[in-house]
């Protein structure tokens, strides 16, 4: 028997595939629908494998590799930090006993000076051991040492091999050449290979930290660590909460009053909470192909209930159970390798797809989404799961009939009867249910997504263009070079037609600026007193749209008199000035490097603005003139009478008219930029969590007129004899659709049950929206039922049509 084994196989796959190939209907539609399940698991896949499990397989000992997180407890709003002070990242090096080392890092504005003008680069800076313990080599030259942060040390940089490609011509001999980098000749000594992109930098330059130091005490950087062999994130997070609490009586304004320390891996502190939805969706996936399978499975069902005859015949002639499972299995693997094929086409284009629709800065830079040999075994081994999920069942319930019985039946027309299929029917209220988990986590995004683009702003973004200008080098490194130069820049933009007003902002619109304490004189508090502190120029609420609600605005004297004025939101005036007039109150705010207690007339009240981004409530806000603190960058904002898009080269024009030395970057129009960063992420999950809940509907809805099409042709015999005997066609109509309907109404009652207690897992993306929100779950309910009383009617309407002189004539 042995030697016989593989050819028997061999001999079953060629039948399988000459049996397949005879209903190319069935065949095609049990391709799409497992091609569509084994596609977007894939892609999904791809992601998680890429962006979770190993985004940086250029670094080394990345599982050592953490970071921490400053975790407000105070809030409730959450929140923390995860860059800590120069002099903070000294002290917890010096006190950590968990950590081998310790590298620290900062973006900046690196401005290019050429005879041509100036072009501005991401730069980052990093200490000197940050290439050597990544553990990554450099493209060409070396990389940096720790002897480059010596303050003796001659200045160089190493560049980005995406900036050695776009903007270096791929010049090999770019190596040892002298770059003018913020107004002071810097050599390049090395390019960093592909994928290498930490701090998301063109180039880097190192950085020396010392206590003392000016520089060190007032920036902040991104602390990462290489922990010790054996000690865990466990013991590594206890020891650093207990260095923070004294940090924080050394730092008080660095510290929240209640806060915990968080040690979390390489990945997670890049990726945070992103994760949580990449794996939601993962889970979304897994039910798409669970319904995808039902489907398969369905269809297999159908498919065997015709060949009863056959598989009676094959067993008259001596082929045992065993034989015959194999066929019916052979054949699954057939179809579950089709599907696989064509499965891995569409995941191609939808990781491609997917991967430009993830919002920048969510994921990892140096992750590269792709459809790699680690993807495609997996998709390999989801392949097996569905032969065993969609064709062992089928198979065993074939089998397991009483074979002799159908073959003296078969060509009677018998099926079994309306209440013959109890497995398909389960596989389709699976299904329903499956779908209806799907469709409300769609809904409920949608309506997120919906909620938070009609959110009310307190100002007007459209035909708002915002310009980002780096300063705090070059020819505006005080407070007033830079008001000087920004006066000269408002003046000629404000001129040019089309522009209705302009301003410049140190802060970001609706997402704020930096925060500080502050204090009113004469109201006595106990607690402590926080608000957002925003730099702007005069007539920078007339061209956000904001209304005044009292007092007077900024005036031009006010900016380039060094006046001592200050203007506060309705939030501050609401909770710390409750009862009490406003104007001309004294109002104190620490600001400056080093930080300094500054006292300001309150001269006028504005209405609340968004200054924690779209979602979250508005923040106490205190508006200082531009003069008040020297920052590292303003953004320009004009008012536009006609398309923004149309104004930029004027704008740009008459800025560098006003200092040719200054660099322009991140040119785009606010709602642009909203868009970007305030509503690419629910828009992603709701792309995927719809393109997957639209699919699942289809299959279901085709699961459901498969079943009831082939179950009103397995029956046509016992509807004529209905017909015959008096039975109307209203009456086959109503038993027919009767059958669809109840299997729906199981599937909405099971994926009703399951969807309370899934979407729950979504409420980490919803912004005022409840997971169990009666709008969506009635809506997605509404579409179900009417989806499968119409995939259930035509079949219905079908059955009315058989004629019982037909049916008696044959019998």
């Amino acid at each position: 028997m042995a030697p016989n084994f593989p050819a028997g196989i061999w001999q079953d796959l060629r039948y399988g595939i000459r049996s397949l190939a005879k209903q190319p209907t069935f065949t095609a539609g049990a391709i799409l629908a497992l091609a569509l399940g084994i596609g977007a698991t894939t892609t999904i896949f791809s992601v998680i494998q890429n962006v979770l499990l190993d985004p940086y397989p250029m670094y080394t000992h990345v599982d050592r590799m953490v970071g921490i997180r400053i975790q407000d407890l105070s809030s409730a709003r959450g929140g923390g930090r995860d860059f800590l002070s120069g002099s903070e990242i000294l002290d917890y090096q010096a006190q950590a006993a968990s950590f081998e080392t310790i590298i620290a890092g900062t973006g900046e504005d690196t401005l290019y000076t050429t005879a041509d003008g100036t072009e501005q680069f991401n730069g980052g800076l990093t200490t000197g051991n940050t290439f050597l313990v990544l553990g990554v080599p450099a493209f060409l030259g070396r990389t940096l040492t720790p002897d480059d942060e010596k303050p003796d040390a001659p200045a160089v940089f190493v560049a980005s091999y995406k900036m050695w490609v776009n903007r270096l011509g791929m010049d090999p001999g770019v190596v040892g050449r002298v770059f003018t980098l913020n107004g002071v000749p810097t050599t390049l000594v090395g390019v960093m290979p592909p994928r290498v992109s930490k701090l998301a930098a063109d180039v880097w330059r190192p950085v020396h930290l010392s206590r003392g130091d000016a520089f060190t005490r007032d920036h902040f950087f991104r602390f990462q660590a290489l922990l010790k062999p054996g000690v865990t994130i466990e013991q590594a997070e206890a020891e650093m909460n207990l260095i923070a609490r004294r940090q924080a009586k050394l730092y008080p304004r660095n510290y929240p009053p209640r806060f915990t320390v968080r040690v979390l891996t390489f990945v997670d502190s890049v990726v945070g909470t992103f994760q949580l939805t990449l794996y939601t969706m993962a889970a979304a996936v897994g039910l798409l192909l669970l319904i995808a399978c039902a489907n398969v499975a369905n269809l297999l069902l159908s498919r065997a209930a015709g060949r009863q005859r056959e598989m009676a015949v094959r067993s008259s002639l001596g082929a045992s159970r065993w034989r015959l499972v194999r066929q019916l299995l052979l054949e699954s693997v057939v179809l579950a390798f089709l599907g696989m094929i064509v499965g891995c086409g569409l995941s191609a284009v939808g990781i491609t797809l997917l991967a430009g629709a993830i919002p920048e800065g969510l994921i990892p830079r140096e992750a590269v989404i792709s459809l790699d040999a680690r993807v495609m075994l997996f998709s390999l081994a989801a392949t097996i799961a569905t032969v065993v999920l969609f064709g062992l069942a089928p198979a065993l319930q074939t089998v397991r009939r009483d074979l002799t019985s159908s073959l003296r039946d078969a060509g009677k027309g018998t099926g079994g009867g309306y209440r013959g299929a109890r497995l398909s029917s389960a596989l389709v209220v699976g299904e329903i249910a499956l779908s209806l988990v799907l469709l409300i986590s769609a809904g409920l995004l949608m309506r997120n997504v919906i909620r938070m683009q009609t959110t009310d702003l307190g100002l007007d973004a459209e035909r708002l263009l915002f310009l980002r200008v780096p300063v705090g080098s070059g020819n505006q490194k005080t407070a007033a070079q830079q008001q000087q130069f920004l006066s000269r820049a408002l003046e000629r933009i404000r001129a040019l037609p089309g522009i209705e007003s302009a301003s410049a902002t140190a802060g970001f619109p609706v997402f704020g600026g930096f925060g500080t304490d502050v204090d009113v004189a004469g109201l006595p508090h106990d607690d402590r007193w926080q608000a957002t502190v925003e730099l702007c120029t005069d007539g920078h609420f007339r061209t956000l749209g904001v209304r005044l609600l009292q007092g007077r605005d900024f005036s031009s004297a006010d900016v380039g008199g060094a006046r001592e004025v200050a203007i506060v939101n309705r939030m501050l005036v609401d909770r710390y000035m409750k009862g009490v007039e406003p104007i001309g109150r004294q109002i104190r705010v620490t600001i400056g490097s080093p930080p300094v207690s500054r006292s300001f007339e309150i001269v006028g009240v504005v209405a609340d603005a968004k200054n924690d981004g779209v979602s979250n409530p508005t923040r106490p806000e205190v508006f200082l003139p531009a003069y008040a603190q020297a920052v590292r960058g303003y953004a320009l904002l004009a008012r536009t009478t006609g398309r923004p898009s149309a104004q930029i080269a004027a704008v740009k024009r008459e800025i560098w008219a006003a200092d040719r030395s200054v660099a322009i970057s991140d040119t785009n129009t606010l709602v642009d930029i909203l868009r970007q960063f305030a509503y690419a992420e629910p828009r992603l999950g709701l792309y995927v969590f719809g393109a997957f809940a639209a699919i699942g509907l289809v299959l279901v809805a085709i699961g459901i007129y498969s079943l009831i099409a082939y179950t009103v042709a397995r029956q046509k015999r016992e509807i004529g004899i209905r017909m015959a005997i008096g039975a109307s066609r209203r009456d086959v109509l109503r038993m027919t659709l009767g059958l669809g309907l109840r299997w729906i109404a199981a599937g909405v009652g099971l994926g009703l049950a399951v969807s309370l207690a899934a979407t729950r897992a979504l409420s980490n993306q919803l912004t005022g929206i409840s997971p169990t929100d009666p709008v969506t779950f009635a809506s997605v309910i509404a579409i179900v039922c009417v989806s499968g009383f119409a995939a259930s009617y035509i079949p219905a309407r079908r059955a009315t049509a058989v004629d019982p002189n037909v049916v008696l004539r044959v019998e």
